[in-house]
């Protein structure tokens, strides 16, 4: 025989006080609000949810832009370094130096030739700077001591159609992005040279490629290489 349930002191059924009685099944406790989520709780959950990827996605979008930056900027200071020490290197062992503007159909463009002397022996080298395509700057050594001319229209025009940007045949490219800053890329006096170049850093700000070199050897006003 079942035991008799207790009744409240108003004589309310166990029920009445969060229970509920299904008939064949023990007494059991009546669903409460901590059963599941509301729908408020939920959105509440989500918005929450979004804000925190914002921010990841954000802090994470950061830190690839920066390392592109870095990349971009150590990159661009390294071939920087590359074309001041070349230049440099051509200057304190020139024995004569001539800068000309090339009729090479580019407006702008400027032709360093350096008679200098390596190993013992006179060569003759030269730079070609052109402000097509980006800035393009291209260097040749001359295999006899006899003169070193500037590429012709057609191979100029031949190099900057190409995807990317050829040498002309005979020369050597230092890259893309090498600009001429105020007041050119090269300016000779006597046996100085002054260059002012900068190189594209992608978002970053250019890097300035400047300076001023002397040439140790005995300067002459002609040469064989121009």
């Amino acid at each position: 025989m079942r035991a008799s349930e207790p009744e409240s002191a108003s004589g309310a059924a166990p029920a009445d006080r969060g229970y509920r009685r299904t008939p064949g099944l023990p007494i059991t406790p009546a669903c409460g609000p901590s059963d599941g989520y509301t729908l408020v709780e939920l959105l509440v959950y989500a918005a929450f949810m979004v804000l925190v990827l914002a921010i990841a996605g954000g802090i994470l979008l950061s830190s690839l832009t920066a390392n592109a930056t870095v990349r971009s900027t150590t990159e661009a200071s390294n071939l920087g370094q590359l074309v001041s020490e070349s230049i440099r290197a051509d200057t304190r062992s020139a024995v004569a130096l001539k800068v000309t503007a090339p009729s090479v159909g580019v407006s702008g463009a400027q032709y360093l030739v350096i008679e200098r002397l390596s190993a013992g022996t006179n060569q003759c080298r030269a730079w070609l700077y052109l402000p097509s395509a980006g800035g393009q700057l291209f260097t040749r050594t001359g295999s006899s001591l006899a003169t070193l001319s500037a590429p012709s229209a057609s191979a100029i025009a031949a190099a900057l159609a190409a995807d990317p940007v050829e040498a002309p045949a005979g020369w050597q490219s230092y890259g893309e992005g090498i600009v001429a800053a105020s007041p050119g890329p090269f300016v000779v006096t006597a046996g100085r040279l002054d260059f002012t170049l900068e190189v594209d850093a992608g978002d970053a700000p250019a890097v300035l490629v400047d300076g001023t070199e002397i040439s140790r050897q005995t300067v002459k006003a002609t040469s064989p290489c121009f």
